[in-house]
């Protein structure tokens, strides 16, 4: 809603009780909050989470997706974390994880997704921190464009430094576990992980 005179929002944080569970309303959601720090905890989101606020720390945690999480939007050195969460592919969706933003710390731990065409993908801040470890990543069906399938697992768009490490991948369909994109400059570090796919890196 809307506060006038304009206040700051320091917390929020929602909470999801006896299978709390969100849907969409006239094609939209309704929760897109902007404070200091947000949280969202044991809710399940019936289709495409689509952050369009800009909080400055945002958090999911012990959440189910049923379709993707989106963060097309981020303010200055913001701090996105997903932990300990299960994407399920039910809806269609491309990504399961696509974060795109200012965000300078980026924390993907312990999720499992299952049922997408791709993994995760983050493009973050020049200088962000971004560590993705503990996660599950398996049946991956592929995007198809010019009469193939393609795709990766776990793509690396944009940041400073990138932490791999502990993260399940198990996927078919001459996809990559890993892709480094064109033009990346982060120091990237890749290790401890159990893969099994067609192809390890695209870079």
């Amino acid at each position: 809603g809307y506060f006038t005179p304009a206040v700051t929002v320091s917390k929020v944080t929602v909470t999801g009780h006896n299978n709390a569970t969100i849907s969409k309303t006239n094609d939209k959601y309704r929760v897109s909050v902007n404070a200091d720090e947000v949280v969202f905890a044991n809710i399940t989101f019936e289709d495409t989470m689509r952050n369009d606020s800009n909080p400055g720390s945002l958090t999911f945690t012990n959440c189910t997706f049923k379709a993707d999480l989106r963060m097309p939007h981020a303010g200055a050195n913001s701090t996105l974390k997903v932990e300990n969460c299960t994407f399920t592919g039910e809806v269609s969706s491309d990504y399961a994880i696509f974060v795109q933003g200012t965000m300078t710390n980026v924390v993907l731990s312990g999720n499992n997704i299952s049922g997408y065409q791709r993994g995760v993908n983050v493009q973050a801040d020049s200088t962000a921190t971004v560590s993705i470890t503990g996660n599950t990543i398996t049946n991956l069906t592929g995007k198809d464009a010019n009469g193939s399938k393609y795709g990766s697992a776990i793509q690396l768009s944009k940041g400073g430094s990138f932490t791999v490490t502990g993260n399940t991948i198990n996927i078919a369909n001459d996809l990559n576990a890993f892709q480094l994109y064109e033009g990346l400059t982060a120091e990237v570090t890749i290790s401890n992980n159990k893969v099994t796919a067609d192809y390890l890196i695209w870079n």
